[in-house]
């Protein structure tokens, strides 16, 4: 039982004068938290939007005069509820580090705060000559202190007037940037009172707009808002989830759609079947929990697909998406007593970062290709760990790790991934791999003992079979342009050094999933990974826990279907709904189902 409030606008009329908030705003807050307090609701109260209230500075996120301001707000805030522990704090919904009247991206605000921090950030990072560093970002115009341009921060087909290895390190800088402003913000409340705090970001947070993998050293649990990638919400959620940290799913629910007349495009069912596979899917990545946006229709909304959201109609009737709510009530209800922490997956995927924040096209698209085809037809859930965050601890109970088309890596991540393969654990690449982030063949680089010359895919290319099958040899298409972004390695077939393997096609991209089924079956063979083959694609996701399982089951196709799950010694036939979801809570011991969605 939990709500998400606060205040997305309208700053200035809660807190007139610096220091001075107004007494009505706060009581009219008050009787919110007194009602949720009497029917045993935890509140998350949000505290800003988008960008952070300048409030007479010029950057929302560095001008200590924004800062003092949204320090002062929130004191005043927190301190009214200090000693209430059903109370929340989120940061910030959806930021973006932007000029304020420019957001959903990621780009330079332009004011002298960020060009010092900039500097700052750079001599810290880069203590060499600054013909050096020109030359790692093969800058040729020369001002090393000048933030990128805008344009510089998307992908082109050419290189002109862009410095995309400049660009890597300007994206880690507005990390760290949201990251510091986070953690001085949640310092403010911590001394105020020992609340939690969040951060509620959006899909932008799984490329480089201020990012889960980023910030969740400064919060409590991290968010993420599951609105738009509907093909894609298992990944949503794994790409955002860390091991240290719960992740909840504090904003989910169904944009309008509508076809050329403007009628809907999903039918009431279809919306409901959707936001049904939203929740599942929202737990299949070990989501904390999930947030419905929103309770009642907002009317008054200026904005069509925002004035829709919502379960309750402005006259009082429900839509039938509102069922999954009984459906999951009834399921955790039961099972909740039996929920403990999840074991940790035995795969982990390495999210391409450096690829990502170069502009490169596809970073995103690999490792959502392989957490479907894992979960589909494998019923492995695996990990996501960013590459600029791995550390041997981290992945010290993984057995695989999955390096997707990365074409560099940091020097940082490459030790790791040689070190843990050294003691045992199983690394495959695919694709290219030609060097560091700045495209040097480093130490660290060459000691991984894949690197080749690498060339553009072809349309057509031909991938050898490891596994089982009658055929050795398969065609494999790149199309949808691919040739002209994406590379290959120029070895001829999957090869390794010990426990470093390398599949010289980035397999993932490919429009068949045929080979990348039988590369990962022989992958996981090796590396001792436990599965269940299925050619039905039904996401299978299964959370073991000391004594009991969580099986969550998410039919994405147009026909019922009938999984086959083994737990042990048990094996249970389940029936999906085409559009569906089911979960079941079972014993490890028994094979007993203690609770089933119907």
């Amino acid at each position: 039982n939990f709500i998400r409030t606060g205040l997305w606008n309208s700053w200035s009329r809660s807190m007139l004068d610096r220091g001075a908030i107004d007494e009505s705003f706060l009581r009219a807050l008050d009787a919110y938290v007194m009602t949720a307090a009497k029917n045993e609701i935890v509140v998350c109260f949000n505290f800003f939007a988008f960008t952070p209230p300048l409030n007479g500075g010029t950057n929302p996120y560095l001008d200590p005069r924004s800062l003092d301001w949204q320090k002062s707000f929130i004191t005043l805030i927190t301190t009214r509820y200090n000693d209430i522990n059903w109370v929340h704090y989120d940061l910030i919904n959806e930021p973006s580090y932007s000029p304020p009247n420019d957001i959903w991206k990621n780009s330079p605000i332009g004011d002298q705060h960020e060009k010092n921090e900039w500097q700052n950030w750079i001599n810290k990072k880069y203590p060499v000559a600054n013909s050096e560093l020109m030359n790692k970002w093969r800058d040729a115009i020369g001002d090393i202190y000048q933030p990128p341009t805008e344009s510089e921060l998307s992908y082109r087909i050419y290189k002109e007037d862009r410095r995309p290895r400049k660009v890597i390190d300007f994206n880690l800088f507005t990390q760290d940037v949201v990251t510091n402003w986070a953690d001085t913000l949640n310092k403010t409340i911590k001394s105020v009172t020992d609340a939690l705090v969040t951060l509620g970001q959006d899909e932008g947070g799984t490329s480089n707009r201020p990012a889960q993998q980023f910030h969740y050293t400064a919060v409590d649990y991290t968010s993420i808002h599951t609105w738009w990638l509907n093909d894609d919400l298992l990944w949503d959620g794994l790409i955002t989830k860390v091991p240290e940290k719960p992740n909840l799913i504090s904003e989910t629910g169904l944009m309008r759609l509508e076809d050329i007349d403007g009628e809907p495009w999903r039918s009431p069912n279809a919306a409901k079947n959707l936001l049904d596979r939203k929740f599942a899917l929202g737990f299949a990545s070990r989501g904390a929990g999930i947030v419905q946006w929103a309770w009642n229709i907002n009317p008054y909304m200026p904005i069509d697909n925002e004035s829709a959201i919502g379960f309750l109609r402005p006259d009082g009737t429900a839509k039938i998406e509102i069922e999954n709510i009984n459906k999951y009530s009834k399921f955790f209800n039961t099972a909740q007593q039996f929920i403990e922490d999840y074991e940790p997956s035995e795969v982990v995927i390495v999210i391409p970062h450096s690829k990502i924040f170069a502009g490169r096209k596809n970073g995103d698209l690999s490792t959502k290709r392989f957490v479907r085809t894992i979960t589909d037809h494998f019923g492995i859930t695996p990990s996501l760990i960013s590459e600029y965050k791995l550390t041997a601890e981290r992945l010290s109970n993984a057995k695989l790790v999955i390096i997707p088309s990365a074409e560099f890596i940091t020097d940082v991540a490459a030790k790791v991934l040689y070190d843990i393969s050294s003691k045992g654990t199983t690394v495959l690449f695919t694709g290219s791999l030609e060097g560091n982030s700045f495209g040097e063949l480093s130490e660290e680089i060459l000691k991984l003992g894949l690197t080749n010359k690498s060339v553009p895919v072809a349309l057509f290319e031909k991938y050898i079979s490891q596994g089982d099958q009658s055929w050795k040899e398969v065609n494999v298409t790149f199309d949808n342009q691919q040739s002209e972004f994406i590379k290959k390695s120029v070895a001829e077939k999957l090869y390794s050094t010990k426990n470093i393997l390398h599949e010289p096609l980035p397999l993932e991209l490919a429009r068949e999933k045929e080979p990348l089924i039988d590369l990962l079956k022989f992958v996981f063979y090796k590396s001792g990974v436990y599965y269940q083959l299925d050619e039905s694609p039904v996401s299978t996701n299964i959370l073991n826990m000391k004594k009991h399982s969580l099986i969550i089951l998410v039919n994405e196709s147009a026909s019922n279907i009938t999984k086959k799950v083994k737990l042990g010694n048990f094996t249970l036939d389940v029936v999906v709904k085409s559009g569906e979801s089911k979960l079941l809570l079972v014993d490890k011991q028994t094979g007993t189902i203690i609770s089933q969605t119907e």
